[in-house]
Order: C-alpha cells, then structure tokens, then sequence
C-alpha cells in the first residue's frame, strides 16, 4: 500500500538523458512547458489513480527544483496544495547572468520570458503551505522574498 504518500517524479522537458532537443524545449520558457508536464501528470495520470488523492499534492524541490516548487504553487496554485522548497531562485532577472542567460538571454531581449518566469509575478495567487529551506549557495533574499509575500497575502509559510 502507499501508506498515505506516493511519490511521482517526472522527467519533465528540459530534463538531461533525452537528447538535445528534449532539454533545449525549455529555453527562453523557465516554468512554462517543464510546469505543464507537472500539471499533466497530475491532472491526467495520478488522478486516475485510485490510491492518489490529488487534492493534497504537494510538490518539492532545490535549486531549479525549489524554482519549479515556489512557482508550481504560485502560477500553479490550483494544482499544489503544500511544497518544500530549497535554494529557490524567484525572479532570474536578479540571479547570476553566466548560467541564466545562457538559457533565457538577456532580461532586455527576453523581457516576456524573464515575466512570466517569474514566481513574483503570480504571488497573488499562492494559497499554499511552503516550507521554505534557505541553502549557502544562494542569496538570502530570494528566500526573504517568499517570506515576504506569505506574511503579505497572509499564507501558510514556515
């Protein structure tokens, strides 16, 4: 049995192991196709589950994966109800140039993509529990800006 908890880990687009094309499907659109496979998976595999109860979901990750986290239950807010994020960055335009404009460009050729991408373009839509991991190796701030915002809109934060 699943003993309440069962663990789905996608290999969402812009995952390694798939050939350049597969990766490459995320360039320019951080949080946009590799959010949608999360959405896909939940709303079209595990709801067909029996054992899977959708209605708790909640979602983790570090790094890129606390990105995809804090954005899933920002943008995605419908689908999350709980995450665990670690070392999340929540706005690009304010991480380090050498890797992300390697993937996103510049924020002034690609201001759409650095919006949408975002977390704080949608914190008016979080509605979830988030426990928020702060990690050396990236600014304090970016995990203040969560912060932040759960006092803000009076959300569920630890």
């Amino acid at each position: 049995t699943l003993k309440g908890f069962a663990v789905f880990v996608p290999n969402v687009r812009g995952s390694t192991g798939y050939g350049l094309t597969y990766t490459k499907e995320v360039d320019q659109d951080w949080g946009g196709k590799d959010r949608l496979d999360h959405v896909f998976a939940m709303e079209n595999v595990l709801s067909k589950d029996a054992r899977v109860n959708v209605t708790k979901a909640g979602v983790m990750g570090r790094s890129y994966g606390g990105y995809m986290t804090c954005y899933a239950l920002t943008y995605g807010a419908d689908v999350f109800t709980h995450g665990m994020a670690g070392g999340s960055v929540v706005d690009w335009s304010l991480y380090d140039t050498h890797y992300t404009e390697r993937y996103m460009l510049t924020p002034q050729t690609n201001v759409e993509g650095y919006k949408t991408s975002s977390v704080l373009s949608y914190t008016d839509k979080f509605k979830a529990f988030i426990y928020v991991i702060k990690s050396e190796f990236y600014y304090f701030s970016f995990s203040f800006k969560v912060f932040n915002y759960c006092i803000l809109f009076s959300y569920y934060c630890n």
